[in-house]
Formats: structure tokens, sequence, C-alpha cells
């Protein structure tokens, strides 16, 4: 099924597949960690896992000597928080120069998802525990020379926590995140949404970033399954569901990062992250993060978010290349009334809020623009830049 899967991709989708993904958490499968041997017995264990995945990666992506293809990436252990280190070496040892293109793993902050607080969960210290762990990781790799990938992340594991997520929790969580990880070498980071939409149940969780949902025409008007259900409507007499977009918080944060790091939407990341000293003075400090990027075209770009959930920051920005001492664009990610836990959340002014079943963004886009400042003591010139609790914002100055 694999062989088929892979060849399917070529014939219809070309070479837009980059890799394949073998394994998905086998520790956490109901057997246990383990594999099959020659002759079909199950075999517990790492070492019989190792076997196992190395007798199947070879038969989908066999080894044809020097130079051929290397297709796949695994293992996607369940986290790399929980996983000792040896069990992808062991996986590397056999795989790097035959079939792994690249090492992959999970990554679900290291908590109780029940129980945490989204102060417990946007704690730069919890954040600094999965970035020491993925660098043990990325030494492992380094000496296979091959790259880690985050195959599956999120806020917290199962897709999300309802009301935890799916609110700017999520919405900041996830800018935050890629940045970190993309400064720690990571190849790649991919979004858990969870499960999908259905046509006849509501699956979709609401905490997905971009979930399929789908909408009926009944009496010429649209209508979710559960709405159909309420009026006693039998949804077996009305034409095929129609699916739509339902945008939720994680969506804005990934907007805010896709301007940050290319520029504009439908475009490639085109920034490398530059060191920024940052003072932090003040009680705002503990949960500000400054992400400064520079990109091709030589634009300085510069991420501010603001994590707390009450403390108001002023961000004073001090550049040290007199280039950018012109005027600079804001753009800003805002919270509803609820701040943190808000949904009704709006980037560069706009929002999915009255989207209906388009899935498109409402309202006028907004930037602002924001004047220098000199600072003759230091021969520098630079900005100041206030960032609400619960908010970020993005500077874009030019040369």
């Amino acid at each position: 099924m694999s062989k088929q899967i892979m060849q399917a991709s070529k014939k219809y989708l070309g070479n837009s597949i980059m890799i394949y993904e073998l394994g998905n958490e086998p520790e956490f499968w109901p057997t246990g960690l383990g594999g099959y041997d020659a002759k079909g017995k199950w075999k517990p264990g790492i070492e019989g896992y190792a076997k196992w995945f190395d007798t199947v990666a070879r038969q989908i992506n066999p080894c044809n000597g020097k130079g051929a293809p290397k297709m796949l990436s695994g293992p996607g252990w369940g986290n790399l928080n929980t996983q000792p280190t040896s069990w992808l070496a062991r996986v590397l040892f056999a795989g790097k120069d035959c079939y792994l293109a690249e090492a992959n793993v999970h990554y679900y902050p290291y908590v109780n998802n029940a129980t945490v607080t989204s102060k417990e969960l946007l704690a730069q210290s919890l954040q600094d525990f999965g970035l020491t762990k993925f660098g043990d990781y990325q030494r492992i790799a380094d000496k296979a020379k091959l790259g880690v990938r985050i195959s599956e992340t999120n806020s917290l594991y199962g897709g999300g926590r309802k009301d935890m997520s799916d609110t700017l929790v999520g919405g900041v969580w996830v800018p935050d995140a890629l940045f970190a990880f993309a400064r720690a070498g990571a190849k790649g980071l991919h979004m858990h949404w969870g499960v999908g939409g259905d046509p006849i149940r509501n699956l979709g969780q609401p905490n997905t970033g971009v979930q399929t949902n789908f909408y009926y025409t009944y009496k010429n008007l649209f209508y979710e399954h559960k709405q159909l259900q309420a009026m006693r409507v039998d949804i077996s007499k009305l034409q095929r569901p129609v699916p739509y977009p339902s945008v939720h918080a994680p969506w804005y944060g990934y907007l805010f990062w896709t301007v940050a790091t290319a520029g504009n939407y439908n475009s490639n990341v085109d920034v490398t992250l530059v060191q920024a000293k940052v003072e932090h003075k003040g009680k705002c400090s503990a949960n500000m993060k400054v992400w400064a990027l520079r990109a091709d075209n030589g634009d300085l770009r510069v991420a501010l978010i603001n994590k707390d959930d009450v403390g108001n920051c002023n961000m004073k920005l001090l550049i040290d290349d007199k280039r950018f001492c012109r005027t600079a664009s804001i753009s800003r990610l805002l919270p509803g009334d609820k701040g943190l836990k808000s949904k009704d959340i709006t980037w560069q002014g706009q929002s999915y809020v009255g989207a209906g079943f388009t899935g498109k963004i409402q309202g006028s886009k907004v930037v602002q623009f924001i004047q220098l400042k000199q600072y003759p003591k230091t021969g520098r010139c630079g900005f100041e830049i206030p960032v609400r609790a619960s908010s970020a914002a993005l500077l874009i100055a030019k040369k």
C-alpha cells in the first residue's frame, strides 16, 4: 500500500511531495513499542521495532547504491520530551546511508492537558525544556548528517484543548514556537490541527487552525448539520453538502508568522534570523519575545510577541544600521475583550469573525506607520513601540 501511495502521488502531484513519513508514534501503539520479525512473530522493544522499521523501509525505498534517492522521514516519535534519544540513534544507524533523508519527531509541551493554565503553557521555561530536548536529538542527527523535522506539533496534544488552543493562547503560541524551533535548526514544523470536519458529524475540533466543515442548502438558506438536526430536517433529501473552511485562533498566529518570514502570503520564506540584544527592564520582561529577521531584499522585520495576559510593554528598538533610519510600518495581532482567552482576534485590522461559510477574512487591512526616533547619546536610531498585553506586533523597516 505504501508503494501504491507513493506511485499515485508521483503521478498526480509530480515533485510537490518532498518526502514521505514512515512511522507514527510507535511507542503509543496498543501493542507497545516493537515489531515483527521475518517469521511474523512480534518482538517487543526498541530492537524489535528498529529491525522491523529497517525491513519495511528497504522494501519501500530500496538501497540502489550511492546517489540513489532517499525518500523517507522517520520514525515519528510521539513526543521528543518523553523518548530516550538512544531510540533515534538506533533507527538512524540503519537508515542514514540508505533510505532516510531526514529524521523526524513530534513535539508537544510537557504538561498535563487537562490542568495546564495559559500562563504555564506560554511560560518560557516550558519552551526552553522542549528546545533542550530537541537539541539532544539534533546532535544525534548531525552525526548522521541528517536534519530533524518536527512533523507534528500543537500547543497541546490531541489536536489541542477547547477554550485554550482555540483562543489567542494558541494564536501566540504558534508563531513563538515556529521562531524558536527554526532558530534551533528544525528542518520544518507541521502543525497538527486534529480531526477535520465531516459532512454528517461534527468531528472538527474548534481548536484547529483551519478545519473543513460542511453546510447544506435548505429552503435557499445555508445550515450546518447540527443546525438541521435541531430542526429535525432529513438531510438525506437534501443536495450534497458543500465544504467550507472554518478558521480559528491558531491561524491568526500563522498569518503573523507568514508575513514576518515571507513578507506576504503565497510567498516563500526569505529571511534569516539575526541576533538581537534584549535588555529586560520592568514587569513586562518575563513573557515578552523579540525575534529579529533580515530579509533577502534588505528589509528588517522584528516580531514582538507579548505573551503576558496583564502587563503592557513599551519596547524601545535601537538599530545600529543607519540605513534603516526612516519610517517603518507596524502590523498588529490583537485580542478581543477576553485578552488571551479571546476568539474574536484581529490581524492587521481584519478578522474571520462574520466570515460565515466563505472562509474569507473580513474588514479593511490596517497597517500603521511609526516615526523614527534619534538617540544622539548612542549614535543610533530606533523605534518606540507599545505592545499591549496579549498581543503581538510586527515592525518592517526598509533601507
